[in-house]
């Protein structure tokens, strides 16, 4: 039997309360830490069906769920080599595609594969 709660409002007994539509509108939609060096693996993640090695510096990240549009996505991310030093991330090549979009690891202007790399994607699922 499927369910459905209908609420304006979430409220925690410590912590305070929120409305619902922050939680909907504001919650990442897909999010993933995967090791980028070597063979690429996925550490954890939400909403992400597969990753794949593109080019140096260069994941593909499929998501489970699509996007409605990729003209209402918006993404950003982190990297860093493991060595203390942090790297330029870019999340914004989404292929033309709604089911897809690519994290780049760029140090200056040169791409890297780097030890961890992170992702997220905000937009309204199909």
């Amino acid at each position: 039997m499927a369910g459905k709660i209908v609420a304006d409002t979430l409220e925690h007994s410590t912590a305070g309360s929120i409305a619902t539509n922050y939680v909907v509108n504001g919650s990442a939609k897909s999010w993933i830490s995967s090791n980028g060096t070597g063979t690429i693996a996925i550490r954890g993640s939400f909403n992400v069906s597969s990753i794949s090695d593109v080019a140096t510096g260069k994941i593909l990240v499929s998501v489970t769920n699509g996007f409605d549009s990729t003209d209402n996505m918006s993404t950003s991310g982190g990297a860093s080599n493991n060595l203390g030093a942090s790297g330029t991330y870019i999340t914004a090549s989404f292929v033309g595609s709604t089911t897809s979009y690519r994290t780049h690891g760029i140090w200056g202007t040169t791409h890297y594969d780097v030890a961890y790399v992170l992702g997220q994607a905000h937009g309204d699922l199909a």
